[in-house]
């Protein structure tokens, strides 16, 4: 054996060079077993997409070609004249000015919804989890968002007059939608119930099955753009397309695109529908997918969840609607 031997060395406990280091412990499981740590999974490397890469070029190549296209435009006009030259100049400056005007309003509406949505979650991870913090980050935005409206002034002033009060954030949260949503909610449920009666009549008495679909679509739009307006949101052109996207997202998670085969059978059966024609069946299925829409996409523009207001559903949107018309004839 080689090597010296060191000697034993006494230590003291408070021993300024002694360093003890500690193993983790494994944790046990309930029955004495040592539980193995969790392993950590790798992280996700981005993968080279081609579709990525294809659409990129062709948006830079189209990019390219317009920037050619109006140069050589601009060229030609100062070549003819030069007063043409300058008056192309300047309808091309208005035109990138209104560009960028139209951009930055979209990315406003964008971020106006996003902060819809923001003021949601919080509201529910403060009611799910009784979380204080969480409650009062989101009656105080929902108060800030509303704060220039005037019909929703009453609301608020019955909740101010509770600021003294000693209140729960959560009762306070619950508070801040009694007073401040059931005037909307109502207000909603009529534009939905008013677009579905829209869509059902001309529906059925449109004879042109592509000016129904047209006239459907831009109804369906419409009423998706009033209600997010009502909340709060006020989305521009791709806003509503994104807020149509994420209703139809929503709509095939919840299941909501198929209708009640009783429902639709009670208004078919016994109403106006089912003893005239079978247009005025088709324009009444219309009007429910529209109210169908509609009521999902009151469930998302809602800056707060339906926690003490009843959640709207599509027989009370529109069975008065319909259960009315049955009634005139």
């Amino acid at each position: 054996m080689t090597g010296k031997i060191r000697k034993p060395v006494v230590f003291k406990a408070d021993d300024a060079k002694l360093t003890i280091e500690t193993l983790a412990e494994e944790p046990e499981t309930e029955d004495g077993a040592v539980q193995p740590a969790p392993l950590i999974p790798p992280a996700n490397r981005k993968r080279w997409s081609w579709g990525a890469l294809f659409w990129s070029t062709i948006g830079a190549l189209v990019s390219l070609g317009v920037g050619l296209a109006l140069t050589q435009l601009i060229e030609d006009l100062f070549a003819r004249h030069q007063w043409l030259g300058w008056a192309g100049t300047g309808l091309l400056v208005l035109a990138a000015l209104a560009f960028v005007i139209i951009c930055g309003r979209e990315l406003l509406s964008l971020s106006r919804m996003r902060h819809l949505s923001t003021i949601r979650m919080a509201a529910e991870r403060g009611l799910r989890h009784d979380d204080a913090d969480e409650c009062q980050s989101a009656v105080k935005d929902i108060r800030a968002l509303y704060a220039s409206r005037e019909d929703i002034s009453w609301g608020l002033a019955r909740l101010k007059e509770h600021d003294s009060d000693i209140m729960d954030p959560p009762d306070r949260l619950k508070l801040a939608e009694r007073e401040l949503m059931a005037g909307l909610d109502e207000a909603a449920r009529q534009i939905i119930a008013n677009s579905a009666k829209r869509v059902s009549v001309i529906t059925a008495v449109n004879p042109a099955p592509a000016i129904d679909v047209i006239f459907v679509a831009a109804q369906n739009l419409g009423m998706l753009r009033k209600l997010a307006t009502l909340y709060g949101g006020r989305p521009g052109t791709l806003g509503t397309v994104r807020l149509g996207r994420m209703v139809l997202t929503h709509l095939a998670i919840t299941g909501g695109l198929a209708v009640g085969d009783t429902f639709i059978q009670q208004i078919l059966g016994r109403g106006l529908a089912g003893r005239l024609s079978a247009k005025l069946g088709e324009g009444v299925v219309n009007g429910i997918m529209t109210a169908r829409i509609g009521v999902a996409a009151l469930d998302l523009c809602r800056p707060l969840p339906f926690d003490v207001l009843e959640r709207p559903t599509l027989q009370g949107v529109i069975g008065g609607v319909f259960v009315k018309a049955e009634g005139d004839s």
